[in-house]
């Protein structure tokens, strides 16, 4: 995984804020071992099949690409990944500029900033609440 390098360009955290809105997901994930003590840990995840897209965001931000699997149009849509360690300073590079994934970024950060306080459980559930798919809600920031 290549080191998130340093991006004095607003322009392009305002467009990877928009990728992270139409695109991404940040979400908590949680993960147990043999049933006891679980951990989390927070994941910013951006999807597409534009392998020149995948290639521009490793350029510009680090990270890693994935192969996903393939779309019902047989085109290969792949994963862009920032470390754990990395994913504050996108978030809070984007943060200003976030729309739709504004809710999700905050309780992240309160995840960065409180977990070792609080615990990771609850941000865990608030994050997972956050992005339920086909919730009824007229509030237009709630998306995966």
């Amino acid at each position: 995984m290549l080191p998130l390098p340093e991006v004095k360009d607003k322009l392009k955290w305002a467009y990877l804020a928009g990728l992270i809105d139409g695109e991404g997901t940040i979400r908590i994930h949680k993960q147990t071992v043999y049933g006891y003590n679980p951990y989390f840990h927070l994941r910013l995840i951006i999807s597409n099949t534009s392998a020149d897209l995948m290639t521009w965001l490793t350029l510009n931000f680090g990270g890693s690409i994935d192969s996903k699997g393939v779309t019902s149009s047989d085109k290969k849509y792949m994963g862009w990944y920032v470390s754990a360690k990395d994913v504050k300073k996108v978030i809070e590079n984007t943060y200003s500029f976030l729309v739709v994934k504004k809710k999700q970024a905050q309780v992240a950060l309160n995840y960065i900033y409180c977990k070792d306080r609080m615990g990771g459980e609850v941000f865990y559930l608030e994050m997972k609440e956050l992005n339920k798919r086909g919730k009824d809600d007229d509030d237009s920031e709630r998306s995966g």
